[in-house]
């Protein structure tokens, strides 16, 4: 009996319930029809079949449950009434093309090879452009075996030289394993299809093994399961594609927070087969590929992204990375500040602060002092994110002093989030000044992740006494503070740099605390106390790790 005629599938039935306009609820329709699917798996058909009865007495207009009882009647030869079953559910989802290819199906069993013909081609012509190409293919390989056992052999070559033109399932190789069948010439037979189990899935070569079984010329194999093929357009084969693409994404993300690269490159390998081509997929790579010190290779991926998303700056980022890795300083400041240059916002842009602050660490590492001292100046106490924090403790690293460098980026841990420490960091880990944490130990990977009260909290720590002499914009008035933006955006989103102004979720200090912001900072103005009480994080690039690798 025809395994393909059982074209029915969970996935695709959860769909049709859910554009349903149902009495009963979409949950025991999901029940009535999981059971009798499970009653059918097990050749249970009259189990089966009065599942079938309880939906048709609640919601008689359900196509996938009309598909399903007809292909529990074509397995019990019933075709007429099969018939029938198949043709309820095209006419209430004329899209339904599982039901329409079953239909095609009754006289193929049947040995009607004519009739078969005829509504082979009948469905590909209607819907052909909009089927996925296994499906198309499939259909055109049994309209092709039809004309084959008419003994109409001109046919057979004409619709052969067609499948060979697109090469995606074993199409052509079960053709020619049909015509030496058909020649009894087993052997031969049976190396074509052995070269396409060789080739194709599994699942691919038992739905055109099914056909040769249909029509008598092999013996299935004791046990074999029946194949099914769901019935896909292209838009929606597509739409799958991108999900399971996006579900790997998400994994190869995962799996590089726990520095398991070996499965990131995999899973990315993966997404990148599903749906090619994607700048996020390609960053991540590139990303994967840089933590594993194949700079080449990961710059020549970043570039890919850069090129698929101009748009996307976290590839940018990424690619000026590469060069500060490797210790090239110069080059890495020519990216970094070309990158300053296109970045909105100015100062008040925490993307900005970061990029800024890359270049003052590339001036400091060549020994350009006098320059990023006076890029330092440039810096912020009260700031959005702790770029002078981590430019005076690499001065003090530079110049060997790691007691007066902890200091200052121990002041960094208790104020700002851990996500936005680790970014700072990272660069710090690249010249080896410190040690990167364990993976258990990572933050999440996100630039605009929120602490759970909303923004940094602001409590005494050991601020070094020389603070205000290395920053004299500590007395600048700030009266803005910048909450964190907690929205996290898909996968595949570029970067998006906000500006500054957002005042939603600032903490509270109390009158002690204030009191100690003045006394230690040496404050003048007391709205710079308060604007430091109340920083935050404005930025919102999307994905950005620990590592120092913008996602």
């Amino acid at each position: 009996m025809a395994a393909v005629a059982a074209l029915v599938l969970r996935l695709f039935v959860a769909d049709s319930f859910g554009a349903e306009n149902v009495a009963p609820t979409k949950a025991e329709l999901e029940e009535l029809y999981n059971a009798a699917f499970r009653a059918f798996d097990s050749n249970k058909f009259d189990e089966a079949l009065k599942q079938l009865d309880a939906i048709d007495a609640r919601q008689p207009d359900l196509a996938a449950s009309k598909n399903l009882r007809g292909v529990i009647l074509m397995r019990q030869g019933n075709y007429d009434q099969a018939e029938a079953a198949l043709q309820d559910a095209s006419r209430i989802d004329p899209k339904f093309w599982n039901a329409r290819f079953n239909m095609a199906e009754i006289p193929f069993l049947k040995k009607d090879w004519a009739d078969a013909r005829n509504r082979f081609e009948q469905l590909l012509s209607n819907g052909e452009s909009d089927l996925a190409k296994e499906a198309s293919q499939l259909i055109q390989y049994k309209i092709l075996l039809t004309y084959l056992l008419e003994g109409k052999d001109n046919m057979v070559d004409s619709i052969q030289a067609k499948l060979e033109l697109s090469p995606d399932t074993p199409a052509v190789n079960y053709v020619k394993a049909a015509v030496a069948l058909q020649q009894k010439n087993q052997k031969e037979a049976k190396d074509w299809i052995s070269s396409a189990e060789k080739n194709f899935s599994p699942q691919l070569n038992k739905l055109f093994a099914e056909s040769l079984y249909e029509v008598g010329w092999l013996e299935k194999p004791v046990g074999e399961a029946r194949p099914s093929l769901p019935l896909m357009t292209a838009a929606e084969r597509s739409e799958k594609t991108k999900a399971s693409a996006r579900a790997k994404f998400e994994q190869a993300q995962q799996a590089v927070r726990q520095r398991d690269l070996a499965a990131a490159l995999k899973l990315i390998d993966e997404a990148d087969q599903a749906d090619p081509n994607q700048a996020a997929t390609t960053n991540l790579r590139g990303e994967i590929l840089a933590q594993q010190e194949q700079f080449d290779q990961a710059e020549a991926a970043f570039k890919k992204a850069a090129k698929l998303d101009p748009k996307l700056r976290e590839a940018q980022y990424n690619l000026a990375q590469i060069p500060f890795k490797k210790k090239e300083y110069a080059k890495a400041r020519d990216r970094f500040e070309t990158l300053y240059k296109r970045t909105p916002g100015g100062d008040k842009n925490q993307a900005a602060q970061l990029i800024k602050f890359k270049i003052y660490m590339t001036l400091l590492l060549e020994g350009k002092e006098s320059r990023a001292h006076a890029m330092m100046d440039e810096f912020q106490f009260t700031g959005d994110t702790p770029a002078l924090y981590y430019a005076q403790a690499a001065w003090e690293f530079q110049h060997n002093n790691p007691e007066k460098a902890a200091d200052w980026t121990a002041s960094a841990n208790k104020i700002y989030s851990s996500a936005l420490n680790g970014v700072f960091a990272d660069a710090f880990y690249d010249v080896g000044w410190m040690q990167r944490p364990p993976a258990g130990t990572m933050p999440t990977p996100a630039f605009d992740t929120a602490q759970a009260e909303g923004s940094p909290a602001v409590e005494p720590s050991p601020i070094p006494d020389k603070v205000f002499a290395a920053n004299s914009q500590s007395e600048t008035s700030k009266s803005e503070g910048l909450a964190l933006g907690s929205t996290m955006s898909a996968p595949s989103a570029g970067l998006d740099i906000a500006s500054a102004g957002s005042t939603t979720g600032q903490t509270s200090i109390s009158s002690a605390d204030f009191h100690f912001l003045v006394d230690r900072l040496g404050v003048r103005n007391r709205r710079s106390a308060g604007a430091a009480a109340g920083v935050g994080i404005a930025i919102r690039w999307q994905r950005f790790d620990g590592r120092g690798c913008a996602r």
